[in-house]
């Protein structure tokens, strides 16, 4: 991935809800406040954006569940952010729902999602200086 453009990037959760038998989840959406909300027009804002997700496998090392191996990429989204301040939301259906879980740590990953900004609103004055207010992940029980 290039490293030239500005990107973030966060844990997003766990695959599965815990419970004795670990439940799937499901991303339904991506919300962002795109700039400053307290001097929005004077940053930068991302226009265009591309979302990367990744899985990393949880594993459990004599009852201490740990990150074993490096994260392995899921699926590309990409996104047009409309320039006004407040929340924008996008819809995540394109990812597919986790496999049913035996019991943790089986088939439970953890999410890791990079935002790349591909191009930008220009701000009047700090051009180059690229703001967001918040980003977040909504899970389908969290809305539901």
């Amino acid at each position: 991935y290039p490293v030239d453009r500005p990107f973030i990037q966060f844990r997003a959760g766990l695959t599965h809800f815990p419970d004795h038998t670990p439940r799937p989840r499901q991303a339904r959406s991506l919300r962002i406040w795109s700039g400053n909300a307290a001097a929005f027009g004077e940053y930068a804002r991302p226009r265009e954006i591309r979302v990367v997700f990744f899985k990393q496998q949880v594993v459990d090392h004599d009852r201490e569940y740990r990150l074993a191996d490096p994260p392995v990429f899921w699926k590309t989204l990409r996104f047009t952010l409309a320039d006004r301040p407040g929340q924008q939301e996008f819809s995540l259906a394109e990812l597919e729902p986790a496999p049913p879980s035996k019991g943790f740590p089986h088939e439970i990953q953890t999410v890791w999602v990079r935002l790349e900004a591909l191009s930008a609103y220009p701000g009047t004055r700090f051009r180059d200086q690229l703001s967001l207010s918040e980003i977040e992940i909504v899970w389908a029980s969290d809305a539901d």
